[in-house]
């Protein structure tokens, strides 16, 4: 296997290695923190210069490979029988044919996967945004709500304290009604 072959591998491997790491169901705080180490690198210059190179040179292999995995017969007609003839391809030609099909497929996936990775951190990065948003509304509606919440003790409380103060005027009420009811019905069988 030649040099830039192991280096498309190794980029293939690099990258589905980040894309699952992106796509896993991780804790919040993590993720956040995968995010914030991609913006992190793309802000460095000579990372971004890096990238694009790389970029480039895939690039120009799988327009490479994609010209070369079209090769056409060969110039040599077999002739079987009568005045028909057929092209073939020789072996070496349908080796060369299979080895730039597999380089095309490989960089092809490369730069898929050099454009999936940006797009998927972008949604990450958007994911965050509004779920750091959500838990800052939580957090307000929450003391909102506590505060509200709190009065409305306050308000329940003086209610309850109100009822307590009619509830032992009525039952004095009621005992001194009661009483005077008692000695009013006892002065009558006295008579």
């Amino acid at each position: 296997m030649s040099i830039q072959m192991l280096f498309i591998f190794v980029a293939l491997i690099v990258e589905m290695v980040m894309l699952s790491i992106l796509v896993l169901p991780l804790p919040f705080v993590v993720r956040k923190k995968v995010v914030e180490v991609f913006h992190m690198l793309i802000t460095i210059s000579n990372f971004r210069i890096g990238m694009y190179f790389i970029g480039v040179i895939i690039s120009i292999m799988f327009i490479d490979s994609f010209n070369r995995s079209s090769i056409k017969a060969s110039q040599y007609p077999v002739v079987t029988g009568g005045s028909s003839s057929r092209f073939y391809l020789t072996s070496t030609e349908l080796a060369s044919r299979n080895y730039n099909q597999r380089n095309m497929y490989l960089t092809g996936a490369v730069l898929y996967f050099g454009i999936a990775i940006p797009t998927v951190i972008s949604i990450l990065k958007k994911l965050i945004k509004h779920k750091t948003k959500l838990e800052n509304a939580k957090k307000v509606d929450d003391t909102e709500k506590v505060a509200s919440i709190k009065a409305e003790i306050k308000k329940k409380d003086l209610d309850i304290e109100t009822f307590k103060k009619q509830l032992k005027g009525l039952n004095e009420a009621y005992i001194k009604i009661s009483n005077e009811l008692n000695n009013s019905n006892s002065d009558k069988k006295k008579d």
